[in-house]
């Protein structure tokens, strides 16, 4: 078997707090996407003021570390349906009411 060091990253993150290695992996597939997020908001949106700042595109850099987390094996396969499924239906916006009431 290859080595594989997100494997060896998640068991000893796993061994160090007493985790399952699915909760420890978890954690190490957010820690990835808020970081992925982050700088890539930072690095190609600009100027954090808030002027060119798109949603699409944080959503889209929020994709790509899920889609990592998600590849090396930290995020089961269910959070990025998740994530997705959630999208979805704030997107369509269930709860919204055009009528008044």
């Amino acid at each position: 078997m290859a080595w594989n060091p997100f494997l060896e990253l998640q068991n000893s993150l796993a061994n160090a707090t007493g985790l399952d290695t699915t909760l420890s992996g978890i954690l190490l597939g957010v820690a990835l996407t808020v970081a992925v997020w982050v700088s890539l908001t930072l690095v190609l949106e600009g100027r954090p003021s808030g002027r060119g700042r798109s949603n699409s595109g944080m959503l889209i850099y929020a994709g790509f570390g899920t889609g990592f987390s998600t590849a090396v094996g930290w995020f089961p396969i269910w959070i990025p349906l998740f994530i997705i499924l959630i999208i979805l239906w704030s997107w369509l916006g269930p709860m919204a009411s055009s009528r008044g009431g």
